[in-house]
C-alpha cells in the first residue's frame, strides 16, 4: 500500500487517495451475506438493515459482484422460525430502532381479557420457542412483553439513558437460563450426563453460555453449567433426551424431574 509519513498529523497516512485493500472473495463468502441478508429480512423495515443493505451494496459493486443475482436458486431455499410474518412481527423494526436510539416506546397490551397501557425502556428483543419478546425496563422494574400482545406501538422522540448496569444483568440473566422468564430466579450450578450416543450432540450445541463437559467416557457424557433451574430448563435439558438424560445434582433438582414425570404418567394412569 501507498503509505507516507503525514508530520502534521503525527501518524501514517495513504498517498493515494484512491487507494484500496485487494480482499480475495470467495463464492462461499458470497452466499454467506446472501445467507445473512435473508435472516436480516424480518427487520427489512428498520433503519439500521437499510444502512447495511446500502454498505453490503457498495462493498459488492467494488467486488464486481451483483448483491440480488443468485448463481444457483432463484426460489427460497432457507426457511426459519419464527418466519417473517410471524405474529408481531410488524413491531420488530421499530422496537429494534429504538433500541438502539434509546427511546421510549410506548404500547398497549393484551393480555386475555384486559389491556393495558405501557411506556417502556426496551433494551433487548428476545426469541424463544418460536415467539418474540422485547424486554427492557418500566417504572424501575425488569419487564418483558410478547409483541403478538402488542397494539398501537409508538416511538417517543424522548430519549432514555440507558444503564449499562442493567443491560449487564439482563444479558447475564437470559445467558444463564433458558426460559429466561425468571428474572429474580436464583442460579444453581446443574450436573446432568447424557448417554454417550449423545456425545456428539452434546459438545457441539450449548445450552446456555457456560456450559462445560466434566467428564467423558464410554457410557456418558457429563455437563455442569450454571443455570436458573426452572421448569422450562428442565423441558429444554433434560426432559426431551427420555432415558438417555440425567441430573446428578443439585437434588431439588432431581425432585423436580421426578414430579414431572410423575405428572406425566397420571396422566395416562389406568381408568
Amino acid at each position: 500500500m501507498p503509505i507516507v509519513y503525514d508530520r502534521y498529523q503525527r501518524g501514517y497516512a495513504y498517498s493515494d487517495e484512491n487507494a484500496y485493500f485487494d480482499i480475495p472473495v470467495t463464492g462461499e463468502d458470497v452466499e454467506t451475506i446472501w445467507m445473512a441478508l435473508d435472516k436480516l429480512n424480518m427487520f427489512r423495515n428498520a433503519s439500521a438493515f437499510r444502512n447495511v443493505r446500502s454498505s453490503l451494496e457498495r462493498i459488492m459493486s467494488r467486488l464486481e459482484i451483483d448483491l440480488d443475482r443468485r448463481n444457483v436458486f432463484t426460489d427460497k431455499v432457507i426457511f426459519y422460525e419464527p418466519l417473517p410474518d410471524f405474529a408481531g412481527s410488524e413491531w420488530l423494526a421499530s422496537i429494534y430502532d429504538a433500541i438502539c436510539g434509546c427511546h421510549y416506546i410506548y404500547f398497549d397490551f393484551h393480555a386475555y381479557q384486559s389491556v393495558t397501557s405501557h411506556c417502556l425502556e426496551p433494551y433487548v428483543l428476545k426469541e424463544y420457542s418460536g415467539r418474540w419478546y422485547v424486554i427492557g425496563r418500566e417504572n424501575g422494574s425488569t419487564v418483558l412483553y410478547g409483541l403478538d400482545r402488542i397494539r398501537d406501538l409508538k416511538t417517543s422522540s424522548s430519549i432514555f439513558a440507558r444503564d449499562k448496569d442493567f443491560y449487564d444483568h439482563l444479558r447475564n440473566r437470559i445467558e444463564m437460563s433458558l426460559g429466561m422468564f425468571n428474572f429474580k430466579g436464583r442460579r444453581h450450578t446443574v450436573h446432568i450426563g447424557y448417554d454417550n450416543s449423545l456425545a456428539e450432540e452434546i459438545r457441539n450445541s450449548k445450552f446456555t453460555e457456560n456450559q462445560v463437559i466434566l467428564s467423558e467416557d464410554a457410557q456418558e457424557i457429563v455437563i455442569a453449567m450454571e443455570v436458573v433451574m426452572d421448569e422450562a430448563f428442565l423441558s429444554k435439558a433434560v426432559l426431551p433426551y427420555g432415558d438417555k438424560a440425567r441430573i446428578y445434582g443439585p437434588s431439588f433438582a432431581v425432585s423436580m424431574v421426578r414430579r414431572m414425570l410423575i405428572r406425566t404418567l397420571n396422566n395416562y394412569a389406568e381408568e
